[in-house]
């Protein structure tokens, strides 16, 4: 399966922390299998190993803890003096989770310690070597890419897809509430992107860090949501000006294509990721 890749090459995953794309390690193999579900939900003779595998993408996601993964990053220290790959301190023994721990029912950090003013900024030197109070930001960011990767794995494998959806259930696990679960997972990523985008220094320094969350962010804003629209827009525009890159304000042209395509939409505006992007091989963004 797609997941033979993280098998193949741990390190190429690991990486993405070095350079520009701090995913977690088990959120980025979520969005691999995802792709390649993707990729075969058009053969029929395949249905059942795709309904398999989007059970065990809703494990994972469900599995994922962003208070370990920011526990985790408070470790880290770039790229190794060899080269070969990143490295960390273990701080797992002398350090406590971050005061604020979301749980499945609360993901969006409200409290004091992960308010927007206490955001930190990042060192110009480097993209990821933080200042104060790390495990807020890494905190933030985990609980980004969680909401994202959710709401795109969701849309993508079971929302889209005319079928029905009682494959979600298991003799192990009831059908999984997907309305709550993706309201809650929209609410969080809306929340956790704003003091990033709150002025053009972050979102220089850390905009460019949540580019693929920003953009989904964008395919879930609904045609009656115009402050969200121009709020996604608007930050897309501002790291593109601020890294001096045209990708994120292509896919913010993007988006609004996607937008106006909703709004011509007879049945409630919803346009699906492939309906959309399915004849556009040429648009590619980075992760």
């Amino acid at each position: 399966m797609a997941l033979h890749y993280w098998e193949v090459e741990p390190g190429f995953f690991q990486s993405n922390l070095g350079i520009s794309a701090p995913c977690p390690e088990e959120l980025f193999q979520v969005l691999i299998l995802t792709n390649y579900l993707r990729a075969i939900s058009s053969k029929p003779e395949l249905a059942s190993k795709r309904h398999a595998g989007t059970r065990m993408v809703l494990e994972k996601l469900d599995s994922f803890s962003a208070p370990k993964w920011a526990l985790k990053m408070k470790g880290f220290r770039g790229w190794r003096p060899s080269g070969d790959g990143v490295q960390f301190d273990n701080v797992e023994a002398s350090s406590s989770p971050p005061k604020y721990v979301p749980s499945q029912k609360d993901t969006t950090p409200k409290s004091a310690e992960s308010s927007p003013e206490s955001l930190v900024k990042v060192e110009e030197t480097s993209p990821i070597v933080i200042e104060a109070q790390e495990s807020d930001l890494w905190l933030n960011i985990g609980i980004i890419y969680h909401s994202a990767i959710s709401l795109y794995a969701t849309r993508t494998l079971i929302i889209d897809l005319p079928e029905d959806k009682d494959f979600l259930s298991s003799r192990d696990a009831a059908k999984p509430d997907l309305e709550t679960m993706r309201r809650e997972s929209r609410q969080a990523l809306a929340d956790c992107l704003t003091p990033i985008f709150s002025d053009p220094v972050n979102a220089h320094q850390l905009g460019k860090l949540v580019y693929f969350p920003m953009f989904v962010c964008g395919m879930e804003a609904k045609p009656d949501e115009e402050d969200l629209q121009n709020f996604v827009v608007n930050g897309l525009q501002m790291v593109g000006r601020a890294c001096g890159t045209l990708g994120p304000i292509s896919a913010a042209d993007e988006l609004r294509g996607y937008w106006a395509a909703c709004e011509r939409k007879e049945d409630g505006g919803h346009v699906s990721w492939d309906e959309y992007f399915g004849d556009r091989p040429d648009f590619i963004f980075g992760f």
